[in-house]
């Protein structure tokens, strides 16, 4: 993404900061028409914008055609860095038989199973278990807690009791993967679990054994996906979504926060299914009418 500089561009920044906690030597950014109510009295160095938003900062700014993928992009500049060269942890655990690319970073009392394959520039986080036969590619994070390849949930009912069904598969995860703290993803019954390139995800995300993400999907914390549901590319699925298993969810697809996906959605759009909080007494009122309504 190309800027054009209006100010010194040999001006130096030395960390980056929201507007609204700006200093002198800080990069702010204004990406909405709420951030630029605060650009004439920010104190920011200089400042990513929009060009609508140009003329109300006097002072350096960095002008782009859209300023919140130009804050991503930045904010990689000013992120710490490991300062060890030891890549990985003396506690992590790994077996002879996984391949881990050398240039991959291993927190510590990190756990990888037999058979697994960690891809070049991968980076995991302190306490993330790696089950056996799971696959993770290029460039992913996966953050604290994560549990990657564990048993799925399967059962076979006889006569009452419950006979565990084992779970043969595996997970298999493209490049480019972000993967939130205390968030699971299940190995296949006999398939693998699938997870695009390009996928983020949010912590303490439940994602059931044999299920499928599609490429770029984003999905917010507490989002849950049961046992062979498979979701298109590009989705987004917002905080505690649910959706049952066996569905399949259209490329594209927005759903909104809480809903409860109940069956397949062959269409792109944005679909919601939650009612907003509201006092109690308010809800009893309308729960009454909603029992009467065959009447």
């Amino acid at each position: 993404m190309r800027g054009e500089v209006d100010g010194d561009a040999e001006f130096e920044v030395t960390a980056l900061r929201s507007l609204a906690n700006a200093r002198g030597d800080s990069l702010g950014f204004c990406a909405t028409a709420e951030h630029s109510k605060l650009l004439p009295d920010c104190a920011a160095g200089a400042v990513l914008l929009s060009p609508q938003y140009a003329k109300l900062f006097p002072r350096h700014k960095i002008v782009v055609e859209d300023a919140y993928p130009a804050y991503a992009r930045a904010s990689h500049l000013f992120a710490p860095k490991y300062a060890t060269n030891e890549k990985i942890h003396p506690t992590a655990v790994i077996s002879s038989a996984a391949k881990i690319h050398p240039s991959v970073i291993i927190g510590a009392h990190c756990v990888i199973g037999d058979a697994c394959e960690i891809g070049e520039g991968t980076i995991i986080d302190a306490g993330v278990t790696i089950y056996a036969r799971t696959i993770v590619g290029e460039n992913c994070r996966l953050k604290s807690g994560a549990v990657i390849g564990g048993r799925g949930f399967g059962y076979a009912e006889e006569n009452g009791k419950w006979l565990r069904i084992e779970q043969l598969g595996g997970v298999r995860i493209g490049d480019d993967v972000d993967i939130g703290a205390n968030t699971t993803i299940d190995r296949g019954a006999l398939d693998d679990t699938v997870i695009g390139c390009g996928v983020k995800m949010d912590n303490q995300i439940q994602i059931a054994h044999n299920v499928r993400i599609g490429a770029h999907t984003i999905m917010a914390g507490c989002a849950a996906v049961a046992g062979s549901a498979v979701i298109g590319a590009r989705c987004q699925l917002g905080g505690r979504v649910s959706v049952l298993g066996h569905l399949s969810i259209a490329d594209d697809t927005v759903i909104l926060a809480n809903s409860l996906v109940a069956k397949s959605i062959p269409q792109a759009g944005t679909y919601s299914a939650t009612l907003p909080a509201r006092p109690a007494v308010k809800w009893r009122k309308i729960l009454a009418r909603m029992h009467r309504l065959a009447k």
